[in-house]
């Protein structure tokens, strides 16, 4: 005997689809396979199954797309990245030079972005050093999510974003520490750049020294803005100047989430856990600030970084 249910209510549309990373749950319309974006997180076996150093080549899973199409490499780098089994990360205590992180795929900047707008979320959740354990060098700069293309960067012509490290020694007591985005605009010459910076003393209470943390940069149609968000809050800074980027059109250009550009001889002693970009062009988030913070206490909940 068969039964049959009749319903009259009708087929909800527009149903979110399963999706292997919470920040993906808003973006998946059409599909649990998301176009437009790039995530890894290094705590989830899906993503990063490996667990432990990674060498050059090491795959890694794209929890966007579900395409196993991020590689780890290392150029000329001075100094290994290890595995911190606790907190989930890679740590970049003894890399010195060169280029060592998670790249995105060969030409997916250029097809992403070029002659489109530059409007996207650039994130990583970092542990920021305590003050002692901050490189040295006076305006010293360590990337530690950038545009790169060489293991130098020195012929880089243009960056569609960049988040760094900078350490300015002997500055006035609350210049002394920096964390900077940098991007390239449309009147920018070769090379050169804008940047947002936010400043803290050893002794300030909005950044959390010895913590991870979430750095990120957004550009939007109305401003350019460098978030970072903690255990110790949500500090912004922000310029509604420069909105319009520049095509990348260097060859081989690509996201890289760990050692990036940085002046050589530096070491700086960061982790890296977690790292995503999204083209707004593709997935317009009308509240980044609460769309970041919700990440955040997502990952919080899940222990690793705490």
């Amino acid at each position: 005997m068969s039964v049959t249910i009749k319903s009259n209510s009708k087929a909800t549309v527009n149903l979110k689809y399963a999706v292997r990373d919470n920040l993906l749950k808003s973006l998946a319309t059409n599909s649990g396979n998301i176009d437009g974006v790039k995530v890894f997180s290094l705590d989830d076996l899906a993503s990063y199954p490996l667990q432990n150093i990674p060498l050059s080549g090491t795959v890694l899973k794209d929890l966007a797309s579900g395409d196993s199409d991020l590689v780890y490499n290392i150029i000329n780098a001075n100094g290994s990245v290890t595995w911190d089994s606790v907190k989930k990360a890679f740590d970049y205590s003894s890399v010195s030079t060169g280029l060592s992180g998670v790249q995105t795929p060969a030409g997916w900047l250029a097809a992403e972005f070029n002659g489109n707008n530059k409007h996207f979320i650039l994130s990583a959740y970092v542990y920021i050093p305590t003050p002692e354990n901050w490189h040295a060098k006076s305006g010293g700069l360590v990337d530690f999510a950038s545009t790169v293309s060489s293991a130098s960067n020195s012929t880089q012509k243009e960056v569609l974003g960049a988040l760094a490290f900078i350490h300015h020694p002997t500055a006035t007591s609350d210049q002394e520490f920096q964390i900077w985005a940098r991007y390239s605009s449309a009147d920018n010459a070769d090379s050169e750049y804008q940047t947002l910076s936010m400043a803290f003393g050893a002794s300030s209470a909005d950044i959390p020294f010895g913590e991870f943390a979430q750095v990120s940069f957004a550009r939007t149609a109305t401003g350019n803005t460098l978030y970072l968000i903690s255990s110790k809050g949500i500090r912004v800074v922000a310029s509604s100047a420069k909105l319009t980027g520049k095509d990348v059109i260097n060859a081989g250009s690509k996201i890289t989430w760990g050692r990036g550009s940085a002046f050589g001889g530096l070491t700086n002693k960061y982790k890296l856990s977690r790292g995503f970009i999204i083209n707004l062009n593709k997935h317009a988030i009308t509240d980044i600030p609460a769309f970041l913070k919700s990440d955040w206490d997502r990952q919080v909940a899940r222990g690793w970084i705490v």
